[in-house]
């Protein structure tokens, strides 16, 4: 696997802008690695996975970090390393992020270019103000699920914050920049009739729909749409799990067009959510051993609080290594 690479100045210049940049946006499990392996099968597209190191240091009133503390993020940064990109330390900030765009695109050998990002949506506009973005929509409820079964969460009452969040903040972004810079894309949609729903995303960027784009199986692990994965909390879920994650998201799903489950609801109250948030944090914990192991996790825990820098960067990279082996 390419390992992305430090240079020295190349030209000194930022690198050519492609321009109508269009980022796809969601919480994660929503549907976003499906659609992102789908669009970049297009002839004339390219679109890079897992973008959020480009935005993650901007603060939120749009200031720039010092770029040695960027360079050492991205080393650091399991994600950097498997772009295979290089960093021109003759570009600014913002031209050195436009610059791995450019990489990705000239990379492919394609004409437009996008990425996904998870979150900090509204940052993204620091560098590229005039972007489009495409937004994923998952039943919060399926959501919330597969983040607890990924180990980001031990509960789903926890996890379905997280959809909320992310919902909430791209509405503020529809908001900033106008509807009709945002696309709403439903994933049962996706999955139930792919044609005509890539046909309208390809309308959106400004391209033809091309059949190439459902031609995922042999470069990827994933299987072509298939709407028995559509709602699948409806039968593969607990009446008391359901209850709960609707009691977070219940607003939202009403405003997602979701329609509730029907089940008596259940508001766990403060003594209940404190339970709640303390087993998510246990659940997490023991997810984290199953993966990297005892030893590794309490290192992590010791040098994260305790110990010096370089014990904090070994320790990372060695994760890093092992959640590679993990992606799907």
């Amino acid at each position: 696997m390419t390992e992305a690479r430090m240079t020295s100045p190349v030209s000194g210049r930022e690198p050519e802008t492609i321009g109508n940049e269009v980022f796809l946006v969601g919480a994660e499990r929503s549907g976003t690695t499906l659609l992102r392996i789908m669009l970049d099968h297009h002839p004339l597209l390219a679109f890079r996975n897992e973008f959020e190191f480009a935005v993650d240091l901007v603060s939120d009133d749009g200031r720039f970090p010092p770029l040695p503390v960027y360079y050492e993020h991205l080393r650091m940064s399991r994600t950097f390393a498997m772009s295979g990109f290089e960093i021109d330390r003759g570009l600014d900030y913002p031209s050195l992020v436009r610059s791995f765009l450019e990489q990705k695109r000239a990379r492919d050998g394609k004409s437009l270019v996008g990425a996904t990002v998870h979150r900090h949506f509204h940052r993204l506009l620091t560098i590229w103000p005039d972007a489009r973005f495409i937004h994923i929509i998952r039943d919060g409820r399926d959501v919330a699920r597969s983040r607890v079964r990924e180990g980001w969460a031990g509960n789903g009452w926890v996890a379905a914050h997280e959809w909320v969040s992310a919902e909430e903040e791209i509405e503020r972004l529809a908001g900033i920049v106008g509807p009709e810079r945002v696309l709403d894309v439903r994933y049962e949609c996706l999955l139930a009739d792919p044609e005509d729903t890539l046909d309208r995303v390809c309308g959106f960027i400004g391209l033809a729909y091309s059949p190439a784009m459902l031609d995922i199986e042999d470069s990827s692990s994933y299987k072509r749409p298939d709407p028995r994965f559509a709602q699948r909390w409806k039968s593969g879920a607990g009446e008391r799990e359901i209850a709960l994650i609707e009691d977070v998201q219940s607003d939202m799903l009403a405003r997602r067009g979701y329609e509730p489950s029907g089940y008596r609801p259940r508001r766990p109250g403060w003594v209940g959510g404190a339970w709640l948030r303390w087993n998510s944090r246990f659940g997490r914990l023991r997810f984290r051993i199953g993966r990297y192991g005892v030893r590794l996790c309490l290192t992590e825990i010791i040098a994260r609080r305790f110990g010096p820098r370089g014990l904090r960067e070994r320790t990372q990279l060695a994760m890093n290594e092992i959640q590679k082996r993990h992606l799907k």
